[in-house]
C-alpha cells in the first residue's frame, strides 16, 4: 500500500504513477517500471490528482535546487 502525495489516499502500489527526482532533471520523472533508485513520490491515475501534482511537484522540485 502506498499513499498518493497529493489526495492520501492509500492505494496499492501497482494502481497509482510513481516518480522520482533525477539529478539531471528539472521536475520529478515518470517511473513507468518502478524501480528506479532512490525515494519515489506516487499520485493516483486521476486528473485531478495529476494536474495538481504537475504543478506542485516541479515547484518542490526548484526549491530544493537551489
Amino acid at each position: 500500500m502506498r499513499m498518493c502525495a497529493v489526495c492520501k489516499k492509500r492505494r496499492p502500489k501497482s494502481e497509482l504513477l510513481r516518480y522520482t527526482c533525477a539529478a539531471d532533471a528539472a521536475a520529478p520523472v515518470p517511473d513507468a517500471a518502478q524501480k528506479a533508485p532512490g525515494r519515489g513520490v506516487y499520485h493516483c491515475p486521476d486528473a485531478q490528482c495529476g494536474e495538481a501534482f504537475a504543478q506542485r511537484g516541479a515547484k518542490r522540485r526548484k526549491r530544493r535546487a537551489l
